[in-house]
Parts: C-alpha cells; sequence; structure tokens
C-alpha cells in the first residue's frame, strides 16, 4: 500500500500533502507535474521491490499513482500479453496501468484488490480515480470551485486548506457513530469516494463526473432449508475463502495474521497454516480484564498448529501516553477505545511484518452483532425458541428487549430513538448548537429485513468504518492490512445465501459456524460467547475523566475536542 496526493495545484503545494502522509510509504517517493495537474506518490514496497515499480509511473499518455494491492494481477498480466502488451517490471502497478490502457474503465471489472488510483490522462486533459469494490483503500477530494484535489487520508487537507467542520456529518458520526454511509465527511468541501464508485474530472471544464460501477445482489428469501444443498454452497464457500486467503499471500515481505481468538481470525489463520509455515500471529490481550481476554483459545490453536505468536498486552498508561496520536492517526471520530488493540498490535507488528491479514467482515456478512440477532428473532418466532436451547436467561432477556425494538413501526422507532438519545443530543448541542439529529438514517440503520439489514452493514455502515479505521492504524506503521473476508467474490457469495443459512438452531453465524467446525478445534469451533478485539472501554473511561453516564457519545465528543485543537495547531 501507499499514500496518493495530487490535484490541479502547483506542485509546491502539493508535495506538503505528501509530507503528511509519508507513514504511509516510507519506502520511496515520487512527483509528476506539467501546466494541468500536480501529483505525488509515496510507497510501501509489497510487490517487485526493485527501482522499476517506481510511481508515478507513465505509458503512452497516461500517468498513474496507485495505492494498494492487485491480488490477481498475474492473470491480468498474462492476459494483457497476450494482446501485445510488454513489461518492464514484476509489480502490480504496471499491470494497472496498462489494463486501463487495454480496457478503459472497464478494466475495474477484471480487478481483485484493495485500490485507489489516480489516472492522468495527458492527451484528454482528465483525472480518473477510483477505489475498490469494499473500499479497502481510502480516496478524500477537495471539490469547491475550480479547484480539485485528492489525498489517500484526511490530514493531507491541512497544508493546503483552512478546514471547517461539517456539523451535520460530525454530529451523526458522534451521536450514532455513522459517518462513512455518504460521500460528505465531518470537513467542509472534502468528500469521500464510495466504495466500488469511480469519478472523472475534467480539468478543461472542471466538471466532475461520479458513478457506481459495483453492488451486490441479495436473495428473494423464501428458500426452505435444504442439508444437501448446504453442504454444497459450504463446499463452495470454503473454496472461495482458500482462495481469497492464498490471494492476499502473494507479496515478496514478511507476513503476519491478526489472530483474536475467535470464529472469523481462527477461520483465516488455519487456511493461512495451510498455505504459509512463515507467518507471525498476533493478539491482543487483557489478562487483568477476563470478561473480554480471549488468549485461552488463541493459545489452543498455538499449541495446535505450532505457531508463532505475539501476544500484546495493551494497558491503561501505554493506552494514555497514545491516546493523542491515536485520534491523530485516524484524523475523524472513532466508535469506541476498542481501535487501540489493534493499533497497539500494529504497532508492535511494523518491526516485523510488512503484510498483516485479518478476518475483519464476517460478522457483517453472516449477522454476528446483537442488532443481527434481534432482526432474525424477530423475523421468525421459532428462531426465539431454538435460542433458548442454547442460551442463559440473561442473553434471552436483552435479545428480546432488542428484539422488541425492531418489531416496532418507524414513527414509534423514532420516538423511542429521540427518547434513547435524548441526554447525549443535550450534550453535544454544548458543542454543535446548530446541529439537528438524521433520525431517518438511524431509521434505515434500523432496516427490518434481515438480508437488507446485512447488506447495509456490509457495504454502507459497519464494515466501511472497520476498515478505515484499520487502514489508519496498519499504515500509521508502514504495515499493509489484507481482509479475505472482503474479497468481492466472497462478498457477492455470502450477501446471496438464504437468511436460513446464517441463523438456525438458535445461533447467529450458522453457516460459518458449521466451517469452523470442519477446520478448528471444538472448544474454538462452538464458543456462544463474542468478544473480538475489544478494549475495557468502560474502566478506561473513568480513568481518563469522560463522562461515563454519557457512555461512548462523551468518549466521541472528547475525540472532537483533539481533532478541534489539530486544525487550530
Amino acid at each position: 500500500m501507499c499514500g496518493i496526493v495530487g490535484g490541479n495545484i502547483p506542485l509546491k503545494k502539493v508535495l506538503p500533502m505528501a509530507q503528511a502522509i509519508k507513514h504511509r510509504g516510507p519506502d520511496d517517493h515520487g512527483d509528476y507535474q506539467d501546466e494541468h495537474i500536480s501529483l505525488a506518490h509515496v510507497r510501501l514496497s509489497i510487490i517487485d521491490l526493485s527501482s522499476r515499480a517506481h510511481q508515478p509511473m507513465s505509458y503512452d499518455g497516461l500517468v498513474l499513482i496507485y495505492n494498494g494491492e492487485l491480488f490477481n494481477y498475474l492473470q491480468i498480466k498474462s492476459e494483457l500479453s497476450a494482446l501485445g502488451y510488454q513489461f518492464d517490471s514484476e509489480s502490480d502497478t504496471e499491470v494497472v496501468l496498462k489494463a486501463y490502457h487495454a480496457y478503459g474503465k472497464k478494466c475495474l471489472d477484471r480487478f481483485n484488490g484493495d485500490f485507489s488510483f489516480c489516472i492522468y490522462e495527458k492527451r484528454a486533459k482528465k483525472i480518473f480515480a477510483c477505489r475498490d469494490r469494499m473500499g479497502n483503500k481510502p480516496f478524500y477530494y477537495y471539490h469547491k470551485n475550480n479547484l480539485f484535489v485528492f489525498a489517500s487520508e484526511l490530514k493531507a487537507f491541512k497544508s493546503v486548506f483552512s478546514l471547517s467542520f461539517d456539523q451535520q456529518s460530525l454530529g451523526d458520526a458522534i451521536l450514532f457513530s455513522i459517518n462513512d454511509h455518504q460521500k460528505n465527511t465531518i470537513y467542509q468541501n472534502i468528500y469521500n469516494l464510495l466504495p466500488g464508485h469511480w469519478l472523472e474530472y475534467d480539468l478543461s471544464l472542471n466538471s466532475l463526473k461520479l458513478n457506481r460501477y459495483w453492488d451486490a445482489e441479495i436473495p428473494e428469501d423464501d428458500v426452505v432449508f435444504d442439508q444437501n444443498k448446504f453442504n454444497q454452497k459450504l463446499d463452495e464457500f470454503e473454496f472461495l475463502l482458500k482462495d481469497a486467503v492464498r490471494l492476499r499471500l502473494i507479496g515478496d515481505v514478511p507476513v503476519g495474521c491478526m489472530l483474536s481468538g475467535g470464529l472469523d481470525s481462527s477461520i483465516i489463520a488455519s487456511m493461512i497454516h495451510e498455505n504459509k509455515s512463515d507467518v507471525t500471529y498476533f493478539h491482543s490481550s487483557y489478562p487483568e480484564f477476563p470478561e473480554i481476554d480471549e488468549y485461552q483459545y488463541v493459545a489452543m490453536l498455538q499449541q495446535q498448529w505450532g505457531l508463532k505468536l505475539n501476544r500484546i498486552n495493551p494497558d491503561f498508561n501505554s493506552f494514555k501516553l497514545d491516546y493523542s496520536k491515536l485520534s491523530s492517526v485516524q484524523s475523524d471520530i472513532f466508535r469506541s477505545y476498542s481501535i487501540y488493540s489493534q493499533y497497539a498490535v500494529y504497532q508492535k507488528a511494523y518491526s516485523l511484518v510488512k503484510v498483516m491479514l485479518s478476518g475483519q467482515g464476517a460478522d457483517e456478512l453472516f449477522g454476528g452483532y446483537q442488532q443481527h440477532i434481534a432482526k432474525f428473532l424477530a423475523d421468525d418466532p421459532q428462531n426465539l425458541v431454538e435460542r433458548k436451547n442454547v442460551y442463559n436467561e440473561d442473553v434471552i432477556n436483552a435479545d428480546i428487549m432488542y428484539m422488541n425494538k425492531y418489531k416496532l413501526g418507524n414513527v414509534e422507532k423514532k420516538k423511542t430513538l429521540i427518547k434513547e438519545n435524548q441526554k447525549a443530543l443535550e450534550l453535544i448541542h454544548e458543542s454543535l448548537p446548530n446541529y439537528k439529529p438524521d433520525w431517518d438514517l438511524l431509521l434505515d440503520k434500523f432496516e427490518s429485513n434481515v438480508s437488507i439489514c446485512l447488506k447495509n452493514d456490509t457495504l454502507k455502515y459497519s464494515l466501511p468504518q472497520l476498515l478505515r479505521y484499520e487502514d489508519r492504524n496498519a499504515m500509521n506503521f508502514g504495515v499493509e492490512n489484507r481482509t479475505p473476508f472482503t474479497d468481492y467474490r466472497v462478498i457477492e457469495f455470502v450477501l446471496s445465501l438464504p437468511k436460513k443459512y446464517k441463523f438456525k438452531n438458535g445461533l447467529s453465524k450458522y453457516f460459518l459456524r458449521e466451517l469452523g467446525k470442519r477446520r478448528l478445534p471444538k472448544t474454538v469451533a462452538e464458543r456462544l460467547d463474542k468478544k473480538g478485539f475489544e478494549a475495557p472501554d468502560k474502566q478506561w473511561l473513568k480513568k481518563m475523566g469522560v463522562n461515563c453516564s454519557m457512555g461512548l457519545v462523551a468518549l466521541r465528543l472528547d475525540l472532537f475536542k483533539q481533532l478541534k485543537q489539530s486544525l487550530a495547531s
């Protein structure tokens, strides 16, 4: 992965932008300018470490700056070679450039990867830019009057523009923890190119065009459960996921894997273990908080598979020292302190590996969160009967509480949401007096159709946010994160599965659990609890002096203060 910046501004203004994100590319840097545009690139070398892969890269009137990895580049390179194209490097960058030359925008249909890139068409005087289908790699742009400027991170714009907050987007991010669903960011006139989209900017006409090039379909959900068909689908999925893992192990640098001990990352680890032996595994552990610690499960996998494991133990003292840096790294509102666990892992990993795989994305796809379970239960009364056979009374009571919310009509839901958030809103108005909550936005997130909800959380709400967190944490330390569950083939396949495959016998993520039974120790595969990469939010909030009665809203307001100070400095 790398960092890219550019626009119709002088190079002397673009270079400080590149300097602001130099952590994304510590291995090399380059720039380009003519009378219409300036471009700059900072490189993290993963494939073809030689200078032949230097960027910006040019070919027949095209200039490319590229952030990411094209995992199927060898296949596409072979196709292009058959068309007569010759290559001067072993890089995927050159494949991207010549694929665009051969196929134009349609090259995106052939790509399987994590990427954002910009191609300057010198003859047409146009900028073409895009993001991968899932938005694993970021692309932000400033557009006002006749100015068009872009960058991989929000912080890069600070060196060029005097930034102001967008109160609506900022307020929604603080109150609802929703800020990756739309093109608006928390800063005025700076926009987020959405996943699966491309843009074209005409430098002569100063006109901007946006287009969505990919979406995923969801099924007609009236399927009767059939065990034979289920097993066939499970075989197909296992093959797909194994291939997604195989592709993400490609590279010329050391590889790591984030291992929480939960189902998702353990399945990914099992597939890595089959493919590659020289991999380092990383686990974030909180032994002083056994209610969120999962080390016992990781230790079990380590012993059974002989894994090379690094156990990281973040504590409050290290968090307090890193908090200001963490907020600067993210340069945006984040949901909770839990992302510090991930930050601490990458902090340790950067001296050992340059690529890190993780299990990100499975909860959104398979319905692993509380709101998904509530919707499954509200959808079919039999699901609650089956769940009572598996879980204790405390879990069931919590399930019923959430389920009843989803049974309400939209008018009642809205009244409930306003009542629940009233005190938090009063606190937000102390800092953002003009903010008016978009309650309909939250209603959309409360969509009662399970399949639509899973698609929304995968493509619109939850997962894009988590991918943003991980990109910033990883790239701050010069590590490339890769997430096999976000391979577009996996996304399309899982979203097309009937909901009866995802919740059965009282269990969420049933389909993935059945795959886990094939590949993992029984104790790991059949876990009923869910923890993930958590941090002791409540305890740390209290120690940080944050108003705990307002919970995570108070945390996000504190983040806003940090960002405000950063703009003023």
